[in-house]
């Protein structure tokens, strides 16, 4: 059990030096990235919930 448990710590590790990380430059643009779009769609979903909440409350 033990000597599987190390076996594949030591693959994880293999694996992740073959992993191409991203620059800082693409880091932080993809952020700002998905902080723009979850703002986008918070808004998208505020201004429908909005106008369903006034359309029930015609009919309530």
């Amino acid at each position: 059990m033990l000597q599987a448990i190390k076996k594949y710590l030591l693959e994880v590790k293999t694996e992740l030096g073959k992993t191409t990380w991203p620059d800082k430059k693409t880091t932080k643009n993809l952020s700002i990235l998905v902080v723009v779009v979850s703002l986008l769609l918070a808004l998208y979903v505020g201004f429908f919930d909005f106008i369903l909440q006034k359309l029930i409350a015609l009919f309530v």
